[in-house]
């Protein structure tokens, strides 16, 4: 595989070159930095997200769908969920590839697989749907053909994870305690709403610090609901489901304080570290 190597202000990445991409899983390898690790020196599960947003926007420019193509008829990108199931996350200084894949449409959503590979062995593996929207309107709309013809190539691929994305995920009372979470300059997006992978850091930090001390993530299965702008003040709030000696499976809710919509809800499985 002939590769290039760039360097953006997150992470360096080395990916295919243009020739081998356009028909096959397309991947990027990136170095674990010492601030996208946790206070157990493993990858955070946020940033493991915001690597895994970044390859699926490498890819999409490859294939002539990014934001700023979409961007020239009003439209965008937004994500509407993920689902990633995590065997391990390596500790800062070593390098992850992840693989990724548009694995066609279900309605309004166009999905897209991952796998991450460490020491060439793989540790995580998972699948997300994207809504198109108008950027006036603030809607979803029908999935434009150049964007389902840019996954023809790819529909042969195997799937990461069988995920139809109709699984609801439990809604909490909103009488729960929960954690204030106001929506600040640095968490906005090109969209000009909360970036999706705040969502992750908020329902993270809102766990007790035993949950982090004792324990290691699993599994995300994060659902956006609606979006978050500037300046909203939102309650994060999550309830321990399942427990034994093994693990722990919690539900998560973001509301907003306003009127009490529901923005995200997400489940989480944690693995009892050894």
């Amino acid at each position: 595989m002939s590769c290039n190597i760039y360097i953006n202000t997150s992470y360096y990445y080395i990916h295919n070159s243009i020739n081998t991409i356009m028909t096959n899983k397309y991947n990027v390898e990136y170095k674990i930095r010492s601030y996208n690790v946790d206070m157990n020196q493993n990858l955070a599960v946020k940033n493991l997200c915001d690597m895994i947003n970044d390859i699926s926007g490498l890819h999409s420019e490859v294939l002539g769908v990014s934001v700023d193509d979409l961007n020239r008829d009003n439209q965008s990108w937004v994500l509407s969920r993920m689902h990633l199931v995590i065997d391990k996350l390596p500790q800062r200084g070593k390098s992850i590839c992840i693989d990724t894949w548009p694995s066609g449409s279900k309605g309004l959503y166009a999905c897209r697989d991952y796998i991450v590979n460490y020491d060439d062995k793989q540790i995580v593996k998972g699948t997300s749907a994207w809504l198109v929207i108008d950027i006036d309107k603030r809607r979803p709309i029908k999935i434009p053909e150049t964007i389902v013809n840019s996954q023809i190539p790819f529909a042969d691929i195997e799937p990461a994870i069988i995920d139809d994305f109709r699984g609801k995920i439990e809604t909490l009372d909103t009488t729960n305690s929960f954690k204030t979470y106001n929506a600040n300059y640095t968490d906005i997006d090109f969209n000009k709403h909360v970036t999706a992978t705040k969502y992750v850091e908020w329902i993270v930090n809102e766990l007790d610090i035993d949950i982090h001390k004792q324990y290691d993530i699993a599994e995300i299965d994060i659902a956006y609901k609606l979006e978050i702008i500037l300046n909203s003040e939102m309650h994060v709030s999550s309830k321990i489901t399942e427990q034994n000696n093994d693990r722990i499976i919690i539900v998560h809710q973001i509301i907003s304080d306003d009127n009490k919509k529901i923005h995200c809800q997400a489940k989480t499985v944690w693995r009892k570290r050894v």
